[in-house]
């Protein structure tokens, strides 16, 4: 798999606390990124995608801690790195050139003292220093409309533009010194769904038009069903399901799956009841023994509530769940 740009391996993160146990946010999490591929990870909140994104791009603050398991890289011309065991001075020369991130809220990642253009102008110079003050000017016009924003808007602060705006400005910041891998944390919550739908698809574009990666966590499995090549369901901390975007829509395996799915309307067809999931996510400091997702499955069985299910590979896909075992 000379393709593979990204693989976790029994990659498990912590939450330290001085009162009691440590907190197991994400445990034993597989996971593989191809070069241009666009990988989709979906869950209820507290599931533990946020965190497996911060462990995966080593930006996890303290409580939080990567207890086990490794982070391979593949960077252009060089050889895989392990990204759990790299020093900071390391990782900065891989974040921007080799990899960015785009979190939700572009208030909060914007510096609201600043233009837009300083704030583009900051991280061409740190990481494309032979570039002049005219050509890094130039770049941020480039990168601006590439995202479909006005060049001239560089001039402008973080409030003077829409929300919209301010979300499409870090997809273009993102991709301000060309990364092979952009990883994106819910990028389109904060706007409305006019704009989610012109933010998705300029992502679309510009990922086919530039080949990069992209790794796109949401609590929205819909929105992934149109976006991904591939998903991976979390739940509790682990991934209790993975496969095609295709698969995932027409054949989820795992009950928490289909109770995902059948959540949001179809827009197609006419109105109909939401089942939703009944019951809350579990807490973390006290997880059932069996199954995670027992108590609130309307499918359990005596094996669910006594041994934990691992991941069973059937077809083009995988699920952690007791039914897939005994599927023939």
């Amino acid at each position: 798999m000379n393709d593979v740009l990204l693989e976790a391996r029994a990659l498990s993160v912590d939450y330290v606390s001085e009162r009691g146990p440590w907190v197991p946010a994400c445990a034993d999490v597989d996971l593989t990124v191809h070069a241009g591929e666009i990988v989709g990870i979906a869950g209820e909140s507290a599931s533990g995608k946020s965190t497996l994104l911060t462990a995966l791009t080593r930006l996890q603050r303290p409580p939080a801690v990567t207890s086990g398991g490794s982070v391979t890289y593949r960077p252009r011309g060089g050889d895989p790195v392990d990204l759990v065991s790299m020093s900071e001075r390391q990782l900065s020369r891989l974040r921007w050139t080799e990899m960015s991130v785009v979190m939700q809220s572009a208030m909060a990642c914007l510096n609201p003292v600043t233009t837009i253009l300083a704030q583009f102008r900051d991280v061409l110079k740190r990481h494309r220093p032979g570039m002049s003050k005219s050509d890094r000017v130039r770049r941020t016009g480039e990168l601006l409309e590439m995202v479909g924003i006005p060049a001239d808007r560089m001039y402008s602060y973080p409030h003077q533009l829409s929300g919209g705006m301010r979300q499409r400005t870090l997809i273009a910041l993102a991709l301000a010194c060309d990364p092979q891998l952009i990883v994106m944390d819910e990028p389109t919550t904060a706007v409305d769904v006019v704009m989610q739908r012109q933010i998705l698809n300029q992502i679309l574009e510009l990922q086919g038009k530039l080949g990069f990666a992209v790794l796109f966590v949401t609590h929205d499995l819909s929105l992934l069903i149109e976006l991904a090549d591939r998903i991976a369901i979390m739940y509790a901390g682990r991934i209790v399901e993975t496969g095609s975007a295709r698969q995932i829509y027409d054949a989820p395996r795992h009950p928490y799956t289909k109770g995902l799915r059948d959540a949001y309307p179809p827009l197609s067809e006419p109105v109909r009841h939401l089942p939703g999931i009944s019951g809350t996510p579990p807490d973390l400091r006290n997880l059932p023994i069996g199954c995670a997702f027992a108590p609130r499955c309307a499918h359990r069985f005596d094996r669910c509530e006594s041994e934990r299910p691992e991941l069973v590979v059937r077809g083009d896909g995988a699920a952690a769940c007791h039914l897939v075992e005994v599927e023939r």
